[in-house]
């Protein structure tokens, strides 16, 4: 199944099913982001274009091969180290985290957007609840687009277990090729 015929799929079933909030969930590399990026644009080019904000974290490897966490919102322009890989071990930046994510994402749920989205929601993310506040802050005040990494820990299954989210796992259209 093409991504776009994917992502009519999933808007219909999400507008169909009157949830406030859509979570995108799979494994790595399966086409989460590519999906919510998708949506993204459909919403901004469609006649009741709606206004939306977010926060992007990815993984990111430098012009050395380092490979390293970053985050940014679309309401700042710079990227922000989260986290470096050194020899093999995950080096998490606690002050990055602790202010300045959940100052973006402050930000963001303050701002105008009628839509929020998180990509992605992931394992580093789990070790900072000021930031996890901050996702149910935009969850209890927005409508949500998230991305979520195939999880199990108990952030994770709270919030695909709300009765305001519509889950998707897109794993579920890939394999219906």
């Amino acid at each position: 199944m093409k991504a776009n015929e994917i992502r009519d799929i999933v808007c219909d079933n999400f507008k169909k099913s009157n949830k406030n909030h859509l979570i995108i969930t799979g494994d790595r590399g399966i086409g989460k982001t590519t999906l919510v990026n998708s949506i993204i644009e459909l919403l901004n080019t469609s006649e009741d274009k709606k206004s939306i904000s977010g926060i992007i974290t990815r993984l990111d490897i430098d012009d050395l091969g380092n490979k390293k966490i970053i985050l940014k919102s679309t309401l700042q322009g710079d990227w922000i180290d989260m986290a470096v890989f050194e020899n093999g071990e995950l080096i998490v930046d606690k002050h990055a985290w602790d202010i300045v994510a959940v100052k973006y994402l402050s930000e963001v749920i303050e701002s105008k957007a009628e839509i929020v989205f998180i990509d992605e929601i992931g394992f580093v993310e789990l070790e900072f609840e000021s930031y996890l506040n901050q996702i149910i802050k935009a969850f209890d005040n927005k409508h949500v687009i998230a991305v979520l990494r195939k999880m199990d820990s108990d952030f994770h299954i709270g919030l695909k277990s709300r009765d305001d989210v519509y889950v998707v796992d897109v794993e579920d259209y890939r394999k219906r090729r």
